[in-house]
């Protein structure tokens, strides 16, 4: 193969990984994420409290899979990623699920 068809080659390549990765969400069929969720991401640790503007409560848990909440814990989305709260102090009780797009 020609140093040229390599290079062509190389070129096209590059040209879709960049489209890829800026329309990553309508290309893997995704809803692109709104509200907090869309925000600059926030680092979820179990133990820690997030700030309150970068919670998406879920009201509906049957949408993303889930069943009732569990007494004391209510379900939300931070930074894309499905966890468990303490309804009382938003504490993250555990973290469910990754790459989670907010369901409107």
């Amino acid at each position: 193969m020609s140093v040229l068809r390599i290079a062509a080659a190389l070129i096209a390549f590059m040209a879709v990984s960049v489209y890829v990765s800026e329309h990553e969400w309508s290309v893997h069929g995704l809803a692109a994420p709104v509200g907090p969720a869309a925000a600059d991401p926030v680092q979820v640790v179990a133990g820690e409290v997030p700030p309150i503007d970068a919670i998406y409560f879920i009201e509906e848990p049957g949408i993303y899979g889930l069943g009732r909440e569990i007494p004391g814990s209510r379900y939300a989305i931070i930074s894309n990623i499905l966890v468990r709260l303490d309804s009382k102090t938003n504490k993250v009780l555990s973290i469910l699920r990754t790459n989670i797009a907010v369901q409107n």
